[in-house]
């Protein structure tokens, strides 16, 4: 069962915003399609854009662990939040 964590939500925007091009959600019509990689319009916004005037299904999957982000390169915006959770 695939389930959102929702007691890491604020991990997860937190690390977004320091890492907006890395955190991004996709465009799909159904989880399903979403992992066989056939959304049509395949429009991606990041995770926590407020300012986005889009609506719709938006899927993406996280890492396990820190950083969640899986498009990560553990850049300065997760060393960052990595430091402020110590």
């Amino acid at each position: 069962m695939v389930t959102c964590d929702h007691q890491r939500a604020p991990e997860y925007f937190a690390e977004a915003i320091l890492n907006p091009k890395e955190f991004l959600a996709k465009s799909c019509s159904d989880w399903d399609t979403y992992k066989d990689k056939k959304c049509e319009n395949g429009q991606e916004i990041p995770l926590g854009d407020i300012t986005a005037k889009i609506t719709g299904n938006f899927y993406l999957e996280t890492n396990k662990d820190k950083p969640y982000a899986r498009k990560t390169d553990n850049g300065l915006g997760s060393k960052i939040l990595n430091l402020l959770q110590q």
